[in-house]
This record gives structure tokens, sequence and C-alpha cells, in this order.
């Protein structure tokens, strides 16, 4: 079980991750596209509302947050530890795991949309570290709500700076 990170591509090869049970188990690699045999992204893994909220207060979050995402037109789910164990099935979130999320948007998202974003986000069990994912790279949704520029955009090439994570540089 692999996950894709970012990184700059080496030729049709696809960077990944190796994960292992803890934070102190990986390793970057890269793999063919032929390896591939299957493939789950952070949307499929969304509509798992249920799964270990008893025990796990990122999996409670993902719950309480789960019908607010999904009325909303945004296209999101869960990455990080959670998203890798609903991928694997192997338990590596623990009481201490923070919710990561994955929201796409293709478009410039309105500010005030935003910020109504991150007050669905508060007062959950877990902190939720949510990335706006542009066509460019990810963005902090606390950071990009915050309003302070430049942003910090997460990019295959390493971080950059930007004023517009929408806009190509």
């Amino acid at each position: 079980m692999v996950v894709v990170r970012r990184a700059v591509p080496c030729g049709n090869l696809i960077p990944v991750g190796v994960r292992g049970s803890s934070r102190s188990q990986r390793f970057a690699a890269f793999i063919e596209p032929e390896s591939i045999l299957v493939r789950s992204t952070p949307e499929d893994l969304a509509d798992h509302p249920e799964y270990r909220t008893k025990e796990i207060p990122a999996f409670a979050a993902l719950a309480i947050i789960h019908p607010l995402l999904s009325a909303s037109s945004l296209t999101w789910g869960p990455t990080g530890s959670a998203g890798f164990e609903l991928a694997s099935g192997v338990s590596t979130t623990t009481a201490d795991s923070d919710l990561d999320l994955l929201i796409r948007v293709p478009e410039r998202l309105p500010l005030e949309a935003a910020q109504a974003l991150m007050n669905g986000l508060a007062g959950l069990p877990c902190r939720v570290d949510a990335q706006l994912e542009t066509p460019h790279g990810a963005v902090s949704l606390s950071e990009y709500v915050d309003g302070d520029r430049p942003l910090l955009l997460r990019t295959n090439w390493g971080p950059r700076m930007t004023t517009n994570p929408w806009e190509p540089r």
C-alpha cells in the first residue's frame, strides 16, 4: 500500500510514499502506472461516516462534517492517517491524530464560502487540517481565510509563495 505524494515527476513514474503503521515508517519511492492494482482517491474515502467514531476522534470529526461537506458543491475527502486507514484497513489513526482533508477547488473559492467552511470545521473532537487543492497546488484553508498574503502553495515542484493560488505563476 502506497500513497501518492507531491514530488517532481520522474518520467512516467508516479511519486509515492510507502507508509507503515507509525509516522517514522515512511519511505519515498516511484512506481510505474502499470503497477497500480487498486486506486482510491480522497473522494472515494469520504463516505465512511460511522467508521471507528467511538475510538478515534478524527473519525468522529469526519462523521460530524460529512453531512456539511456532502451537502456542499465541493469535492472532498480525507487524506493523512485517516485516509490511509480507510483505504488500507491498517489501523494507523490514533486518538491523537488530526483529520487531514483535501477539498478540490478548481475555481477561486469566495472568501465568505471559505469562512463558512472554517466555521463548520470549528469545535470538532480533533484538529482539522483542510487543504484547498487548486489547479496549481494546495493551500491551507485556515491561511486562506486569515487573509494574510502571500500564501504557501504546496506544489509537485516544492513550496512557493503566491498571492493567488488559482493563477499560474
